[in-house]
């Protein structure tokens, strides 16, 4: 075994390292971590030492990214997309859907993807002025009249049912 590396040296230290402990009964899965681990801890040892030379304590990691904001905020903006493009579809305003989308995330979805048509409600014509509303409305808006469940046959489908 090599007692003091060298700076070209490192990849036979690690050769020796793993000719003398991998004599006969290592297999070559074994080995090849040997030769891995050998070379990261090379590697630590270099890093360490050229700080040493330039004066620099070592840091105990080097500083990663997080990127976990960035990954967060496409998602999001994924989201508010997907809401907006079936909020249009369905008739609705792109840019409202879009920002409840980016605000809700997946919750905006599901609320866009439940969210109902207006053109495809069922209509009735109110009995004493003749104007049409939607099944669901209760008293005229041009009249004021109180308008009940009709029968099944005066009920017509929306437009979208036409």
């Amino acid at each position: 075994m090599v007692a003091r590396r060298q700076p070209g040296m490192a990849a036979v230290a690690v050769v020796v390292d793993v000719a003398a402990v991998a004599g006969g009964a290592a297999s070559p899965d074994e080995i090849a971590q040997m030769i891995i681990g050998g070379i990261a801890a090379l590697a630590a040892e270099d890093r360490q030492a050229v700080g040493e030379r330039a004066g620099i304590e070592p840091d105990p990691e080097p500083p990663g990214r997080n990127n976990g904001a960035v990954a967060f905020l496409v998602i999001m903006f994924c989201f508010a997309l997907a809401t907006a493009v079936i909020a249009r579809s369905k008739g609705s305003s792109f840019f409202i859907w879009f920002i409840v989308g980016l605000c809700s995330g997946p919750l905006g979805l599901a609320a866009v993807i439940l969210y109902r048509r207006e053109k495809s409600e069922p209509e009735r014509r109110c009995p004493t002025c003749g104007a049409v509303h939607k099944l669901y409305v209760q008293v005229c808006t041009r009249c004021g009249e109180d308008m009940y469940l009709p029968d099944i046959a005066e009920v017509r489908p929306g437009p979208d049912f036409r």
